[in-house]
């Protein structure tokens, strides 16, 4: 199914390019090639307490095509690295060898036969302000058609977008009936000159149960996210967002996650700014999961307990860069993060304390190429502290 996936991508951005002969159209193409170098990390409950492997080599190649009529990208993620983990290292496992594996692949096609409509696939749409800046993403309940199915678009006039998504899955369900539906999605965007945008995002309308990575069923609920972004004070954007159950979350941190640190919850706010000038480039991030100590549904809320130890309440990130020349720029990011439920019976333990730093440069050879270096740690209390050295290369026209 993969393969016959791939293949349909491809065809499709050739297919894309013959269709444009004659026509206006851009063609773009990204490669990064990175390594974290090492990851150490120190954590109880191990053989050892602590380990140093070598991170591995990522491959990450991204190619575009954009005309009037149609649009289409795809995506693959390689990476080389050493069977053993991290874990396995603090295990003290004697485990050898090397792996090199597709890690992660994505492609969507949007073709629009006329302005005012459009149909997808894997066609994922955001709603203005589900972007976190520092995290670099935007937030996976903030998509209003599906990045894993069929999209409808409308844009009936200039600004507004209305889309509906059905998950791939929908079209063929051989499950009980009363827990796995279809996968249906909606929402819409509206954007007002520079000043403002805003947008509702409502995912999984029936309530469906889902396979989560390993194929066991996972229940869930109707998703609900509402955003806005303003962007009406010259060189600032501030996106707020609000999302009610959020089961993909913030999975946050800067190591490649021997521990995995997130937010989820019932009730989700979100909050994203930038500001730059004069070579000068602020980021900052605010996640809040405010169900709090005194939670009333404790069923529903015990979906959310997955992550237990290590689920937060409170997230902030800090991103500053400084571009001393026009090739060269250095930074650094912070993170920090709190769980603030100290009485809450639905999970196990309090998450510790948790922070993140990270200084960084960056030098560009020219407008296609790029060179960044920097380092990273990161702890929760005293049980957990990780580092890594991470280094690439990217190149794009």
């Amino acid at each position: 199914m993969k393969f016959a996936v791939k293949v349909l991508g491809a065809a499709c951005l050739f297919a894309g390019m013959a269709f444009a002969q004659e026509k206006e159209y851009e063609v773009s193409f990204s490669n990064e090639l990175s390594t974290d170098t090492i990851t150490y990390a120190k954590a109880e409950g191990h053989e050892k307490d602590s380990a140093t492997v070598f991170a591995g080599i990522v491959e990450k190649a991204e190619a575009g095509f954009e005309s009037e009529k149609l649009s289409f990208s795809v995506m693959g993620e390689w990476t080389f690295q050493p069977v053993k983990t991290v874990e396995d290292a603090l295990d003290d496992q004697d485990v050898k060898g090397n792996q090199f594996t597709l890690t992660d692949h994505d492609w969507f096609i949007e073709f629009r036969p006329i302005s005012q409509f459009a149909i997808g696939w894997n066609d994922d749409l955001f709603v203005s302000g589900s972007s976190l800046p520092v995290w670099d993403d935007d937030i996976k309940a903030g998509n209003y058609t599906t990045n894993d199915g069929l999209a409808l678009i409308a844009r009936p006039v200039e600004g507004l977008s209305i889309g509906v998504g059905l998950d791939q899955c929908s079209f063929g369900l051989d499950k009980p009936k009363d827990k796995f539906k279809p996968l249906i999605n909606f929402g819409a965007n509206y954007s007002y000159q520079e000043l403002f945008a805003a947008g509702v995002a409502v995912q999984n309308v029936a309530g469906s149960s889902v396979l989560d990575d390993e194929g066991n069923e996972e229940e869930r609920k109707l998703t609900f996210g509402v955003f806005a972004s303003i962007t009406a004070v010259e060189n600032l954007t501030l996106n707020l967002g609000y999302t009610h159950n959020d089961y993909e979350g913030i999975d946050f941190g800067l190591v490649d996650p021997f521990e995995m640190f997130n937010i989820v919850g019932q009730n989700v706010a979100t909050l994203g700014a930038t500001y730059e000038a004069a070579g000068l480039s602020l980021a900052v991030d605010a996640a809040f999961n405010f169900n709090g100590a005194d939670d009333t549904d404790k069923e529903g809320l015990s979906q959310f307990a997955e992550a237990d130890g290590n689920r937060y309440d409170a997230y902030f990130g800090l991103c500053a860069e400084y571009a001393i020349t026009e090739q060269f720029t250095a930074g650094v990011t912070g993170l920090i993060a709190l769980d603030l439920s100290s009485n809450d019976d639905a999970f196990e333990d309090n998450a510790d304390l948790y922070f993140a730093i990270g200084p960084a440069v960056k030098y560009a050879f020219n407008d296609h190429n790029e060179f960044s270096l920097g380092v990273n740690f990161e702890k929760a209390g005293s049980d957990y502290q990780a580092m890594n050295i991470p280094l690439s290369w990217k190149y794009n026209f």
